[in-house]
């Protein structure tokens, strides 16, 4: 098993052919960590769209965090009263 601390994605770790980390996110006012995964051989040889993916998820991660809670808001109003007439 190998262990780096790669200066974009983190610590990640080799392990079963697929490098592996953790990221947290802010997601319904929760922090979680949720599992990162770089396809890459041993070697950690990311490529520039690896790089360049991660960049604009990071960047873009609170307004795509944002839209992802309003669509499940937006589902939870359209759909609660069905729901809660299952539960009675």
């Amino acid at each position: 098993m190998k262990i780096i601390n790669h200066e974009l994605f983190g610590k990640l770790e080799y392990k079963n052919n697929i490098w592996r980390g953790k990221i947290t996110i802010t997601m319904f006012n929760l922090e979680k960590e949720i599992l990162l995964t770089v396809d890459a051989h041993e070697s950690a040889d990311f490529s520039n769209v690896q790089r360049e993916a991660f960049l604009n998820f990071l960047q873009g991660m609170k307004d795509l965090i944002n839209e992802v809670e309003q669509q499940v808001y937006d589902y939870y109003n359209e759909n609660y009263e069905e729901y809660r007439d299952m539960l009675c």
